[in-house]
Order: structure tokens, then sequence, then C-alpha cells
């Protein structure tokens, strides 16, 4: 057991180390470097990636801005037996209804006028008949003008409830029309009438606005206003834009050759349809004249008093539709059609023999004789 030192510099003495300070004693060595500094970790990064751009989806047009942007494209379309609208949807192109431009009596292009109710009173004859399709009933004119076409939309998705536009000439009674008329609308629903499909719009639309744009807020053709419900307001239906896309890029891709074959058998449909109502006209006449010479004959009175009191009926008749199907025109187109080379010789036989039956039963109405 050690004794614990009496004072400090004895505890100093016993441990061998002096006091700091105290008297001649050696300093303890220093140190003379710094202490190293703690590390801190560096962290890395990737550089920045930029984010992708992802644009807002286009705000929807206004009606008015809708009007501004497409009215210039709309034509008003009239010929001597009724009226429709078009519209443009490439350069050159106009799309209507094929039963805007045809009739059961038959309308050939230069009967046809085309013109645009905002930029004037011009009127344009259509060059050629590029499309025609009476089953959807769809027809493209070529014009003669270079104007901004409408856009129709591709890969329509169907919308119910979407807001649209319509654009259209409709008639009012006493051949007065509406140019330009603008009716509002929503898509409703999809369905089929006689195997083809069509965009029911509700809409009020009237005859006249056949074969004008319905337009979605996006300023793009989804569909063209084909019928409306007879007994019904408010119902109104239109050929989809997918079927309108098929007929034009089948005319954008066509040759030159191609599109006038399909011009001439528009002719001929043309002229089969004036030739038929010309036939059909004369020989009901003519049918009508027996049956009053055979009456009389019957009850003992002359063949001819039959025939005077018939003519004083059937005169009045006759003269509107000779006036209607003029035969001189008709004649000119057939011996147009004579020197095409698009037409097989069955279809220009059958013509001509249609001719020759027309004229014969007309010589006989306007000369009965004969038995």
């Amino acid at each position: 057991i050690s004794k614990s030192p009496s004072s400090p510099s004895e505890a100093a003495d016993a441990s061998g180390v002096s006091e700091p300070g105290g008297g001649n004693d050696p300093e303890l060595p220093r140190e003379t470097t710094e202490p190293p500094k703690p590390t801190v970790p560096v962290l890395t990064f990737p550089p920045p990636v930029k984010p992708a751009y992802v644009p807002f989806p286009p705000r929807p047009m206004t009606k008015a801005e809708i009007i501004a942007k497409c009215e210039d494209s709309i034509a008003f379309v009239s010929h001597g037996q009724g009226t429709g609208t078009g519209f443009l949807v490439a350069p050159r192109l106009l799309v209507t209804n094929a039963h805007v431009i045809q009739t059961r009596l038959g309308v050939f292009p230069d009967n046809l006028k085309v013109c645009f109710p905002s930029l004037g009173k011009d009127a344009y004859t259509p060059k050629q008949v590029v499309h025609f399709d009476e089953k959807r009933d769809l027809a493209i004119l070529m014009l003669g003008v270079d104007r901004t076409p409408i856009s129709v939309t591709e890969g329509y998705e169907f919308l119910r409830g979407e807001d649209v536009v319509i654009i259209g000439n409709p008639g009012i009674g006493n051949a007065l029309v509406l140019q330009n008329a603008v009716s509002p609308g929503l898509v409703s629903t999809q369905m089929q009438l006689d195997g083809m499909e069509f965009l029911q719009i509700g809409a009020s639309v009237n005859p006249g606005n056949s074969g004008g744009p319905v337009i979605s807020l996006k300023g793009k053709v989804i569909a063209m206003v084909t019928l409306k419900a007879s007994a019904q307001e408010g119902i109104a239906f239109g050929v989809p834009a997918e079927d309108l896309r098929v007929g034009i890029e089948n005319v954008e891709d066509a040759t030159e050759e191609s599109l006038t074959a399909k011009h001439e058998r528009y002719l001929a449909q043309t002229t089969y349809r004036r030739l038929h109502t010309y036939a059909t006209t004369y020989t009901t006449s003519m049918d009508s004249l027996v049956a009053v010479m055979d009456l009389y004959i019957k009850s003992g009175k002359k063949a001819n008093d039959g025939i005077v009191e018939m003519r004083v009926k059937l005169d009045p008749l006759l003269k509107t539709a000779k006036a209607q199907i003029e035969p001189e025109v008709l004649q000119g187109k057939l011996q147009r059609l004579q020197g095409s080379k698009h037409l097989g010789p069955g279809v220009m036989k059958n013509l001509l023999d249609l001719w020759t039956c027309s004229q014969q039963a007309r010589s006989y109405v306007e000369e009965p004789r004969g038995n």
C-alpha cells in the first residue's frame, strides 16, 4: 500500500510529471501538424433530363370562328329541278349528295350551277362528275375553282353529345333559299339504314341542306347532311367522314383517263334516265289515245273524235315534258357518247334502241295512225 502524496508537487514527483510552468522542467513536445479535417462525401447526380413537351389540347373553336373559317368553301348547288349544298374538300373538288345533282329525269353536268354565296354571285359549271355513288349518296364534282378546302377529319371517334355546326342552303318555299344558313346541333347516335352507316344528328335541317358539312368544334367535317326524318323535326342523318374520305381518296389517286371514264359513265346514266322518261311519257300517251279510240269505236262514235278529246288533256302535259326532256339536247349527248371508248357496245346499243322507241312513240302521239 503506497502512501498518498501530501502535496501536489509530491504527487508530481511521484508520477515523474511536472506541472506546467513549474520551474525549469522541460516542456512536453507539442504536435506541429493540424488534425485531419473531416471528409465530406461528394454526391454525384446524372445530368438533368429535359422533360417531354406535352402540348395542351387545342381550344375548341367558337361557332363564329368556325363559320368565318369555313363559309367561303361552302357552295350553293342548283339546276332546273332543285337546289342543294356542297363544299370543297380539296383543290377543285366539291363534295355533295348524289341526289342533289341527279333526279328521276336526269341532270347533265352542264345544267348544274355552283356558286359560293359568301364570295358573290359568280356561278361555275362543273368540268366533270368524277365520282357518283347513289347507294352511298355521294358525288364529287371537279370545278375550275382553286380555293382553300375544309378538312375532313381522319379516324373520327364517335362522341355522343358532341357539339357540331351545320351550314347549308335550306329552301323555305316560293323559290326562297336561306344561303349559308347555320344550324347548331349535337351528335346523337350511330345507326344503319338500308345497310349503310349514318351519324344521327340532333339538328334542324330542311330540303336544300343536303350535301352540307357537319363541322365539329375542331373545325373539321365529321359528316355530310343527307337525310331528315319525315315525320319528326330535329332528326337529321349524315354520311360519316370515313366514307367521304374513301370517295375523295379514290378521286385523288385516279389517273386522268380513269376520271374521264367515270365522267362518261355518269353521262350515260343521265342520258338513260332522260331517255327512259322520254319513252315513258310518249308510250303512256299513246296507250291513252288507243284506249279512247277503242272506247269511241265501241260506242259507235268516230275514233277521231276521241283523239281530239284526249289531245285537249294530253297536249299541255306533253308540252311541259318536252321542255324538260329537251330531245334535241338528248340527241347531242347520244352522239357524243357514241365516240366514247369507255362504254361497252352493249351500253350504246341499249341507249340507241331506247332513243328509237321514244321517237316512234312520239311520232304516233303527234300523228295518230294505223289500227
